[in-house]
């Protein structure tokens, strides 16, 4: 289970691939009663979720990552107004279903309490919260919004994943660009992507789009979408430095393993 590659969860931030995995993972373990809101000892916001076979905590770091642990924290923080108006809500209600908004870092959380729905609207990208929305998408609490102020969700560029869209937006960038540059901002893949691309494709993140051929950019533009075809199927890895440094990946990636980086499977 992807959750369980988080343990590291300080350093660990989500990209949109990884969390169409989680979105999965979650969705099948729903529905789940909502027992308790903790807040956690690194900041971090705790679901506490009943089924019929088990209880599980959901643990949410604002801007980062979200999982469902195989079990329980034991050892909280003292709780915030986050957390009290949290409680407040949702203690007893059902969580329905969980759904991602498609290219982005943006999760929802659809709940039910007594013929009431709620919206736990939780954003992983940097600057991003977690806020309680009603039915007319009123702001009920929030981490980073205002209190009956109504929800929007921002505008956003899909992280692009086809061969086809790929060489779309090369062709329009500064020729000067420089194809990691490229990778990790106007593509929307972030730096651990660009990196594992550009190791597949044998291409060093400094040299600029100018100097690339037209078969290298569509090597990189099938790499991309290899890539995203492999968050269907993940087999998580853990990375390990010689300093103890410890990466996560939803499947192998070369450049770590090219960085001397120890690769080994998760504990199940």
């Amino acid at each position: 289970m992807l959750g369980g590659l988080t343990i590291g969860a300080r350093r660990f931030e989500v990209g949109s691939g990884e969390l169409s995995i989680i979105v999965r993972e979650i969705s099948a373990e729903l529905p789940r009663r909502i027992m308790q809101v903790y807040k956690g000892k690194d900041a971090s916001y705790i679901l506490r979720l009943r089924s019929e076979t088990d209880v599980r905590d959901l643990k949410i770091l604002p801007g980062k990552v979200l999982y469902l642990a195989t079990g329980i924290y034991m050892q909280h923080d003292e709780h915030d107004e986050l957390v009290r108006r949290l409680r407040e809500n949702l203690r007893g209600a059902i969580l329905r279903s969980a759904e991602w908004i498609s290219g982005e870092r943006i999760m929802h959380f659809n709940i039910e309490l007594r013929g009431r729905r709620f919206k736990l609207v939780v954003e992983l990208y940097p600057s991003g919260g977690i806020h309680l929305i009603d039915e007319n998408q009123l702001v009920i609490t929030s981490t980073n919004l205002r209190v009956g102020e109504k929800y929007e969700v921002r505008e956003f560029r899909a992280t692009v994943s086809s061969a086809e869209h790929v060489m779309a937006v090369l062709r329009q960038l500064d020729g000067k660009t420089r194809i990691g540059v490229a990778l990790a901002r106007d593509l929307r893949l972030g730096t651990k992507y660009s990196d594992e691309v550009l190791a597949r494709s044998r291409i060093s993140p400094d040299k600029r789009l100018q100097e690339l051929g037209e078969e290298e950019l569509r090597n990189v533009a099938s790499t991309i979408e290899s890539i995203f075809l492999l968050f269907e199927r993940p087999r998580p890895m853990i990375y390990r430095s010689p300093e103890s440094e410890v990466v996560h990946a939803p499947f192998p990636f070369s450049h770590w393993k090219l960085r001397g980086l120890e690769e080994r499977k998760p504990r199940a």
